[in-house]
């Protein structure tokens, strides 16, 4: 048997969080340094091209990392069915990515602004062919995300140590393309090596490719749909307002888009387990695990969102500087999101696509992208950044109503599982106490927010603990349990 319930979910989080955080952290690192040493123009380039190509990743990919993670995740207790729909769903991103490089080869010829930075697509380009070899959604489904973390650290380190040896004036933006797509190449060559030892003893299979297609497109065009509106936004505030606009909100996105991937990459952990209880029938297991991710979601966005409206400021004065202090208020606005998608995910991760429900969430990411459109027109040329984060806020919000509204037969069956969350909003009362007092006692940015911090996580845990909170319960008890063991 593949799969064993004994895989730790506590691990796969906390890796999947970590894996989340450096994604963001290794770009964060290496930015200031990248900036000065290829300019404005470099950067340019290299960022023109990197966009492109992220659209023809997608092209190749269809819906597969997304429907495979489901797949696998219900079929990896029956080794011949896990090794049949891993052979089918390859064979299709086969197809896919040799359409999609016909495609990029006759775009390079016949578009002059792709022919001009032909090279640097050329070679970005190779992220598509090893995007297709890895595979991760088979190891995403087989709930291996701690060897996920750990290759990506190594590759991205490495990448680090290299770029700053080899990258050292303004003609390397070559050399940075190729260290730049060298962690994901390395780390899904190490995936195709890897993947063999599943399969051993296999012999001759029976392929249906067909059965996969309809619901490979749904999931494509989930993710098209999703990264079309997140895109678009920066894109027409660049046409409605100026370039520092664009700069302010992209900067105040950045921040949030950090904080938010962190507290919702459980969503995507956890999504292979609920579809092995769904597959198994085991909706009691199903609708705990909903209520687990319900319950830490709020445990962690309550503080948050409190937190980043409360120090907006001093957070973009330390990340970016006072000449992006504008960029406060999309960080206030944009901090709702951080509930709202994540309740998003909950219902359409890990809920609608272990059911087999995705075609809902494709809807209300179309029935998303349409309010985006509309709003981006009417708010972007009078409020610029600040009409761009209402916009994506109402966005987000539209997706999650349409969703609820659309499954609340489905959702009648979470009322038995509601977790306490009396605990979160008392917590959070605390952190905008300390915030208050921070802010009329302490005049230094540093030390007001590293204080604050600090008292807040001090009161915040202390409320859950007192409060009996089934979450603080479980890590002091994992504590204790190692501390016995040592």
């Amino acid at each position: 048997m593949i799969f064993s319930e004994k895989i730790s979910l506590k691990k796969n989080v906390i890796s999947n969080a970590i894996r989340t955080v450096l994604s963001f952290a290794f770009p964060l690192i290496t930015f200031p340094y990248i900036s000065r040493i290829l300019g404005p123009e470099g950067i340019g380039q290299f960022n023109f091209a990197n966009s492109t190509i992220s659209y023809f990743v997608i092209l190749a990919s269809l819906g597969i990392p997304s429907y495979g993670v489901r797949e696998v995740a219900r079929w990896r207790d029956d080794k011949i069915k896990l090794h049949t729909v891993v052979i089918e769903l390859f064979s299709i991103n086969i197809i896919s990515s040799i359409i999609t490089y016909i495609i990029l080869f006759f775009a390079i010829l016949f578009i002059p602004k792709f022919s001009e930075n032909s090279s640097l697509i050329t070679i970005l380009s190779i992220t598509i062919l090893f995007t297709t070899l890895g595979m991760d959604w088979l190891f995403q489904g087989l709930e291996q995300y701690v060897y996920i973390t750990i290759r990506s650290i190594i590759f991205q380190l490495f990448s680090i140590i290299m770029l700053f040896i080899v990258v050292r004036n303004r003609s390397d933006v070559i050399p940075y393309a190729f260290l730049s797509v060298f962690a994901s190449v390395g780390a899904n060559v190490v995936n195709f090596l890897s993947i063999k030892k599943y399969f051993k003893g296999i012999g001759h299979l029976k392929l249906c490719i067909k059965q996969h297609l309809k619901p490979i497109f749904t999931f494509w065009g989930m993710s098209l749909a999703t990264s079309l509106y997140i895109n678009l936004n920066t894109v027409l505030l660049g046409f409605f307002s100026t370039t520092k606009a664009v700069g302010y909100y992209s900067t105040g996105l950045k921040i949030i888009t950090l904080i938010r991937s962190i507290i919702g990459s459980f969503s995507g952990v956890l999504m292979p387990r609920s579809s092995y209880y769904i597959k198994n029938n085991e909706n009691d297991k199903f609708w705990e695990l909903v209520s687990t991710a319900f319950q830490l979601l709020l445990c962690l966005a309550l503080p948050s969102i409190i937190g980043l409206i409360g120090l907006r400021k001093e957070i973009i004065l330390i990340f970016a500087g006072s000449e992006f202090l504008p960029a406060s208020n999309v960080i206030a606005l944009l901090s709702f999101n951080i509930l709202i998608v994540g309740i998003s995910n909950i219902v359409g991760i890990q809920i609608l696509i272990p059911l087999g429900k995705e075609k809902i969430t494709l809807y209300s990411v179309l029935f998303g992208s349409l309010i985006d459109i509309c709003l981006s027109v009417i708010l972007m040329p009078k409020l610029a950044e600040t009409g761009a984060a209402i916009s994506l806020v109402f966005t987000e919000l539209g997706i999650t109503l349409f969703q609820i509204i659309t499954c609340k037969g489905i959702l009648k069956n979470f009322k038995n599982y509601l977790p306490n969350i009396k605990p979160y909003v008392i917590g959070s009362i605390g952190i905008i106490l300390i915030l208050f007092m921070c802010n009329r006692l302490i005049s230094n940015i540093s030390y007001k927010t590293i204080i604050c911090i600090l008292l807040s996580i001090v009161e915040y845990f202390a409320v859950l603990y007192i409060s009996k909170d089934k979450i603080i319960l479980s890590i002091l008890g994992r504590i204790n349990l190692h501390h016995r063991k040592s």
